[in-house]
């Protein structure tokens, strides 16, 4: 049970109210405050089990994604994905992963569709599963002890994993495999470099916002409110993917536990 305290509802309040309180409040303040609720909302459990849970949606994502993208053809796909993996998970870990992936090209190749129906079925229920997660997490940090209904809850959550959900993931192959998406020469390619990290970091900002209009059982503030929170999540999302250990630090026995989140930050 969260032992937050309730926050209250400001649904009638504008933008410029918003920017106001911010400014009155102070950084520091707002810092310590926040922290202080998610440690008494217990916050610290419920962003271990979305890890999990989201870590999960990945790997079947990943494997659905391959398996449908070589069934129609576009083996170049798991290439890209391929080359990706081994560049930013040097290990055992990055080992199993791949072969995974070229498993499921395989499958796909092979045009046997059962199973990768069933892997995206799976990876459907596993991303509600997920979101009803968050709902749950963002309830006890605003201080609301209950959830919705369990068949409100999860019908929501369905949505959300089909809307922002599905902008998480354009976002990640932006930023992960963007810079090997289509030519590989030519100015064009140049600027795309570039030009995918705001255009990523820009999608999961209005992800991460719509999330925190849809997901809580409350009545939220005006979208602006929200802006403000999604754009400091994706600022420290973005750091903690690029601060990373150099490979030449990384011992060979640790080599398997490099992070996802390297996958992004690989390909900068």
């Amino acid at each position: 049970m969260s032992t937050a305290t309730r926050v209250p509802e400001t649904w009638e309040l504008t933008g410029d109210d918003a920017r106001q309180t911010l400014l009155e409040t102070g950084r520091m303040r707002l810092t310590v405050d926040a922290l202080m609720r998610l440690r008494y909302a217990d916050g610290f459990s419920h962003v271990r089990a979305l890890a999990f849970a989201m870590t999960l949606v990945f790997v079947q994502g990943l494997i659905a994604l391959v398996g449908f993208a070589a069934a129609f053809g576009n083996l170049e796909l798991s290439r890209v994905i391929v080359e990706t993996i081994q560049n930013a998970m040097p290990g055992l870990a990055g080992e199993l992963l791949t072969n995974a992936v070229r498993q499921a090209n395989e499958v796909g190749t092979s045009h046997r569709y059962l199973p990768l129906v069933l892997g995206l079925l799976g990876t459907i229920v596993t991303a509600s599963t997920a979101l009803g997660q968050v709902e749950r997490g963002v309830n006890r940090i605003y201080g609301v002890e209950r959830d919705r209904p369990a068949l409100a809850k999860y019908g929501r959550a369905f949505l959300l994993a089909a809307s922002v959900g599905f902008l998480f993931a354009v976002a990640f192959v932006l930023l992960a495999f963007g810079r090997d998406i289509g030519n590989q020469d030519g100015v064009v390619h140049d600027v795309w470099i570039v030009v995918r990290w705001p255009v990523g970091l820009a999608v999961a900002t209005f992800a991460l916002a719509g999330l925190l209009q849809y997901a809580p059982r409350r009545r939220q503030p005006n979208l602006s409110w929200l802006a403000f929170g999604a754009a400091v999540g994706v600022v420290c999302w973005t750091a903690s993917t690029l601060v990373r250990p150099s490979a030449t630090r990384i011992s060979p026995r640790r080599r398997g536990r490099a992070p996802l989140a390297m996958l992004c930050s690989r390909q900068c």
